[in-house]
């Protein structure tokens, strides 16, 4: 089933994870080489360029834990889609008709698109979540979250990161050094 989002939601997305893990951004050409319509399951393909090893699974909030933070938790749609054409009432095209314009037209037919939130802690009540758009993040309680969302989370770290059995990030260097420093594959002649 498709999942639409709004262009912004998805170049927020890319370029938040992008920053988090320290890779460069360019939303001009994310939206060259993803031309619209927007899904969710475009995200992981987006993210697998900038170098982001990525998974988009069903999931309960919770089975997450702050170790396996931060998750991108893709949200119900509204329930109803909101009409720009609020100034205009039944009453007035009745006494005086008129053609709708392009726009009022597009965001009636508009397909409701999923919003998106991005996990940064929790506690057992309460999660931090940023949402675009917002400049700060805010806490809600589990329960009202619950609500709000259809059960698929994205994570997202670089490529060259894992997740130890303790649920901390180890890099493909920290592995190195822990083997003594030794390069796999290649081997040094004096």
């Amino acid at each position: 089933m498709a999942q639409p989002l709004k262009l912004e939601d998805f170049v927020w997305t890319t370029g938040g994870f992008c920053q988090r893990n320290r890779i460069l951004h360019d939303a001009a050409l994310l939206v060259k080489q993803y031309p619209s319509p927007y899904e969710v399951v475009n995200l992981p393909q987006a993210l697998q360029c900038f170098g982001l090893n990525n998974s988009l699974k069903q999931s309960s909030i919770a089975q997450l834990t702050n170790a396996n933070l931060p998750r991108l938790a893709i949200l119900n749609p509204a329930s109803q889609t909101t009409i720009q054409s609020a100034s205009i009432t039944e009453s007035d095209n009745e006494s005086n008709p008129s053609p709708a314009t392009d726009e009022q037209a597009d965001t009636q037919q508009a397909t409701p698109t999923h919003g998106i939130a991005l996990i940064l802690r929790r506690n057992d009540q309460r999660l931090l979540v940023l949402q675009p758009n917002q400049a700060e993040p805010i806490t809600v309680s589990i329960e009202d979250f619950t609500k709000q969302i259809t059960g698929d989370f994205l994570k997202a770290r670089k490529a060259e990161e894992t997740v130890a059995d303790d649920g901390n990030t180890v890099s493909a260097s920290n592995i190195l050094a822990a083997l003594g420093g030794s390069t796999i594959g290649f081997t040094t002649r004096t």
